[in-house]
């Protein structure tokens, strides 16, 4: 029997991506060390908590993330990863993973290392990296796979081409995911057409308006360059995520090719779920502005298929925190198709999916952690250290009320912000403690704990990811 623990949870109902069930959790020296019949006697624990009434999730992993462009509202990096990583960590999130765009004249490990070091004690949780390519060369297939060797297995690329950045092409592609299959590495790609936005700019008259931004960069040039990425995908079987995936046809393409046994793996947000195209014809339009607009209602409704029928391997937010004036002063300035930024929204992704998937929408608990936990885990190579409730795991922990019902208020948030997309929502279901390595951040929805304990994650993905459709 276990003696002297340093923590024990009672009385919750554990639910990961495998199943639920009552237990105890035992926690020593920051890693799970038992998952406890209730009915056996209690083993003795420095502290113990009561989490009856609540889950016991395992910390939500948010994988795609921008917060480090937060210091455009918060001043500092500093300010903005601790504001960022306390506001995450109050929403149930213990693992936020963050592109790192490119730098002029700077390699990419060198780009990672700084990255590094500016983040080193003032993350509150851990962390890890995409490094963002500007172009695909024999220097970066060769700096790829020393990034992998390093811990970071996974790399961003963009159909896209914008901020300075060389357009992704087919054969650039071919050549990343054959270095991706060899090396185990995971391909997050943006999937938008440029030619294809560039014409229907042309053709459309006022294009820059606000109203018209959805139409600017349309759905199907997000689908084009799916169909085209997941062609490629067959053809090397190198492993591929779309990132923020909005349209139905894209979710289409992606589970036709997981049906098939490849390596394909679909992204959605919070918002493409839960609002329409139609917004940016009403006052909060400038809210709402986004790298790639919101879509059609019909695809929003696609993409709760696609979780259903396991097409969306994953939910992200895709955030960096944006202030409402900067955004309308933005827009004044800039055609509305290029104008992007945060829809603040990275402390409620877990509040917010629990609320439209599971009390909504009836669907399973597992599925749920599937999608913010496990999943994003696996695919990553953070699994099983992150994702889960297993022995040797990591106690990063949730303890999760289903039954609070509150209205989300801006003011209410811990994002430092002046607005929030989801304002005005009532909802149901808020993490009331978080737990990083088995120590207590955030108790009653207040921060109690470190906001420099946060780790940098190596990571090594696993065989069966790039094998085929694990997760």
């Amino acid at each position: 029997m276990m003696e002297n623990l340093d923590l024990l949870i009672t009385g919750g109902e554990v639910i990961t991506a495998s199943g639920r069930r009552y237990a105890n959790v035992a926690i020593e020296q920051g890693k799970i060390a038992g998952v406890l019949d209730p009915r056996a006697a209690l083993p003795r624990a420095q502290k113990i908590i009561d989490a009856s009434g609540l889950y016991v999730l395992p910390g939500a992993v948010d994988p795609h993330t921008h917060i480090g462009g937060a210091t455009k509202v918060l001043g500092s990096l500093d300010t903005a990863m601790k504001v960022c990583t306390r506001a995450l960590a109050i929403g149930g999130t213990t693992t936020v993973m963050e592109m790192i765009a490119p730098t002029k004249g700077s390699s990419l490990r060198a780009g990672l290392a700084a990255a590094l070091s500016e983040r080193r004690g003032v993350m509150a949780i851990d962390f890890a990296f995409h490094p963002s390519l500007a172009s695909v060369d024999d220097g970066i297939i060769e700096e790829l796979e020393n990034c992998a060797e390093e811990g970071t297995p996974s790399f961003h690329a963009s159909f896209e081409g914008a901020r300075g950045r060389e357009p992704l092409d087919e054969g650039s592609l071919y050549r990343l995911l054959n270095l991706a299959r060899g090396r185990r590495m995971m391909a997050v790609i943006h999937a938008e057409d440029p030619r294809l936005n560039r014409e229907t700019i042309r053709e459309i008259e006022n294009a820059s308006a606000l109203e018209n931004v959805a139409r600017c960069r349309p759905w199907f040039s997000e689908t084009a360059a799916v169909q085209r990425s997941v062609f490629v995908a067959r053809l090397t079987r190198g492993p591929l995520y779309f990132e923020h995936l909005g349209a139905g046809s894209s979710v289409d393409i992606v589970g036709a090719a997981r049906r098939d046994g490849f390596a394909v793996y679909g992204e959605t947000c919070p918002h493409y779920l839960c609002f329409s195209e139609e917004i940016y014809r009403t006052p909060r339009g400038v809210e709402f502005l986004k790298s790639p607009p919101l879509r059609r209602r019909e695809d929003a409704e696609a993409l709760w298929n696609g979780i259903g029928s396991d097409s969306i391997s994953s939910v992200a937010t895709d955030e960096s925190l944006a202030s409402i004036v900067e955004k309308r002063r933005l827009a004044e300035r800039l055609p509305a198709y290029e104008v992007s930024g945060g829809l603040n929204q990275i402390e409620l992704r877990l509040t917010v999916m629990h609320n439209e998937m599971v009390i909504k929408r009836g669907m399973p608990l597992e599925k749920l952690i599937s999608l913010l936990a496990t999943g994003p885990a696996k695919i990553f190579g953070l699994y099983p250290r992150k994702g889960t409730i297993e022995v040797g795991s990591d106690a990063d922990l949730v303890l999760f009320d289903p039954k609070i019902r509150k209205k989300i208020k801006n003011e209410d948030l811990h994002q430092a912000t002046d607005h929030t997309i989801f304002e005005g929502w009532e909802v149901q279901g808020f993490p009331q403690m978080t737990l990083s390595h088995g120590e207590i951040l955030v108790e009653n929805g207040t921060w109690v704990g470190s906001d420099s304990g946060g780790q940098w994650l190596g990571r090594q993905i696993d065989a069966s990811v790039i094998q085929g459709p694990a997760a």
